[in-house]
C-alpha cells in the first residue's frame, strides 16, 4: 500500500535578511525532490502534525459562492528550534501551497494541489507547537480599497485637496459608469469638482453635468491642471469645462455658483466593453496588485459574451477590495474564488447540465441540509424575485430639481444613459434603482 504524504510550501519573508524564502514542511518522514525535478534536491522537513482540513462550500449564505475554509496547519516545535528561526519571519499575507499525493510520485505533477493561498496573520506560537492559519487567494483582499484622500489643505483660491470639511475622506474611483453622480467641490473659489482620480491610466469621461437636474452647457475640454487653475480660461457662466488625463484624473470647473445640487455622468474610459462586469472585475482586481497573469481571462471572456451590457461600479465611501469585487461578481450571477492552481476564477451560476460527476448517496454523504438561499430564514422556495438595475447614484425629489414640471418642454434631465426628459425624467431621478419583478404562484 502506497504511502501518502502532504507537502506544505510558504512563501515567507525573512526580516534579518531582508528576502523572501520558501520554506517547506511535510507530515510522516523527510521528503527531498529528485534531481530531475523542479526545485532539484529540494528538502522538506517533518514537521506537519496536522495538515489541516480544507473546506469547499458551492453556497455558504447570499453573496458567499465557491466559499473555501482553509484548516489550520500545526506544526512540530516541541525542540523550540523550529520557532526560534520562524519568529524572524512575515507571514501576514504570503503565498502558501498545500498539496497531497504518494509518497515517490512524480514532483509536482504527481501530487494534488488542495490549497493555493495566502496566510492569515503570523503563525501563534505555543508550547511545543506552532499553528498556522491559511486563508484562500480571497482573503487577501480584505483590506482597504482606496488609498488617496483629500489633504484638506488647499489654500484659496488655488489648491485641489479642499478644506478641513474634506480632509482624511477617500477621493472618488469611478470604475464602470456613474449615472447621475456628485462629484465632489475641492475648490470654492474656482468652481472646481473633482470627479475621479486615475485609474490604470485610463480616462474618465464626464458626459453630462447638471444643476438642479437641468443641463449645463459644456464647453472645450482642459488638457493640463494649469489651464484648469487659470482664471482666464474659466468657463462663461451658465457652463462647465472639464479636465480629464490619464495621470491627473478627472475635474470639472463651473462658470458660475450653482443654483442647487450639482450631477453629472461618468464613464470610465471611451469603450463600451470596457465597462462590462467582467472587466470591471478584473479591473478592480489589478488596482489591488493582483498580478493579470493570475486571474482566468477565459472567464472574463465568457462573461462578456454572456453579459455584455455596461455596469454601475463607483466608489466613494471607505469600502475593501473584496467587498466590492463580491459585488461585481455577484450581481452578474457569478461566484469569484480562488482555485486550487492560485488563479482567480469568476464563474457563472448556471443549470447543471451533462453527466453527473458524482451520485450523493447516505453511505457517502454525512449530512444534507436545505440551505436558507434568501438569507431571511425562509427555507421556502422563492415565488416571486425582484430585481434592481439602474442605479442612480443621487436621488432627487421634485424640491431638489429646478425646471417647470407643468411645461411639455420641462429641461430636467436624467442620466444621460436614461435618455429622458420632463416627468419622466423626474421619476427616474427620485429612485435610486429601477425593478423588475416575475413571479410564480403555483
Amino acid at each position: 500500500m502506497k504511502e501518502q504524504i502532504v507537502l506544505i510550501e510558504i512563501v515567507a519573508f525573512n526580516m534579518v535578511t531582508q528576502l523572501a524564502e520558501t520554506l517547506r514542511f511535510c507530515d510522516g518522514l523527510a521528503y527531498r525532490t529528485r534531481p530531475t525535478e523542479t526545485p532539484a534536491n529540494t528538502l522538506y522537513r517533518p514537521f506537519v502534525l496536522d495538515p489541516g482540513w480544507t473546506r469547499v462550500d458551492v453556497y455558504a449564505k447570499p453573496g458567499a459562492y465557491g466559499h473555501v475554509t482553509p484548516g489550520e496547519v500545526v506544526l512540530d516545535d516541541s525542540s523550540g528550534t523550529l520557532g526560534a528561526q520562524l519568529i524572524d519571519y512575515a507571514f501576514d499575507g504570503r503565498s502558501i501551497v498545500i498539496r497531497i499525493g504518494d509518497r515517490g510520485a512524480a514532483y509536482p505533477s504527481g501530487y494534488v494541489t488542495i490549497l493555493n493561498g495566502t496566510m492569515d496573520g503570523q503563525p501563534t506560537f505555543s508550547w511545543g507547537k506552532i499553528t498556522l492559519r491559511p486563508a484562500d487567494l480571497t482573503a487577501s483582499l480584505k483590506r482597504p480599497l482606496q488609498r488617496e484622500r483629500y489633504a484638506g489643505d488647499n489654500v484659496l483660491p488655488d489648491g485641489l485637496e479642499g478644506g478641513d470639511d474634506l480632509r482624511g475622506k477617500v477621493k472618488p474611483i469611478i470604475f464602470g459608469i456613474a449615472p447621475n453622480m456628485q462629484p465632489v467641490l475641492v475648490n470654492t473659489s474656482k468652481l472646481i469638482y473633482h470627479v475621479s482620480i486615475s485609474v490604470g491610466g485610463n480616462i474618465v469621461l464626464c458626459l453630462q453635468v447638471r444643476d438642479k437636474g437641468v443641463p449645463l452647457s459644456g464647453g472645450s475640454n482642459y488638457t493640463a491642471i494649469a489651464n484648469l487653475m487659470d482664471d482666464l480660461q474659466a468657463p462663461s457662466a451658465g457652463s462647465w469645462k472639464v479636465l480629464s488625463t490619464g495621470d491627473d484624473g478627472c475635474y470639472i470647473r463651473l462658470g458660475s455658483p450653482p443654483v442647487g445640487q450639482v450631477t453629472l455622468d461618468a464613464q470610465y474610459n471611451y469603450a463600451t466593453n470596457q465597462i462590462t462586469h467582467a472587466i470591471i472585475w478584473l479591473r478592480i482586481l489589478v488596482y489591488a496588485g493582483v498580478d493579470e497573469l493570475t486571474v482566468s481571462i477565459d472567464d472574463i471572456d465568457a462573461l462578456d459574451i454572456a453579459l455584455p451590457a455596461r455596469a454601475e461600479c463607483a466608489i466613494f465611501n471607505d469600502t475593501d477590495f473584496y467587498t466590492e469585487i463580491n459585488k461585481v461578481a455577484n450581481s452578474a450571477g457569478c461566484a469569484w474564488f480562488g482555485d486550487e492552481t492560485g488563479m482567480h476564477r469568476l464563474q457563472r451560476w448556471l443549470a447543471p447540465a451533462g453527466a453527473a460527476v458524482a451520485n450523493l448517496t447516505s453511505l457517502r454523504t454525512d449530512q444534507v441540509n436545505i440551505s436558507d438561499v434568501t438569507g431571511v430564514g425562509d427555507l421556502a422556495p422563492a415565488w416571486i424575485v425582484k430585481v434592481q438595475y439602474g442605479k442612480n447614484y443621487t436621488v432627487q425629489q421634485d424640491s431638489a430639481l429646478g425646471g417647470d414640471k407643468t411645461s411639455p418642454s420641462d429641461p430636467v434631465e436624467a442620466s444621460d444613459y436614461a435618455a429622458i426628459t420632463g416627468l419622466v425624467a423626474r421619476q427616474w431621478l427620485s429612485e435610486e434603482y429601477r425593478t423588475v419583478e416575475a413571479s410564480d404562484t403555483s
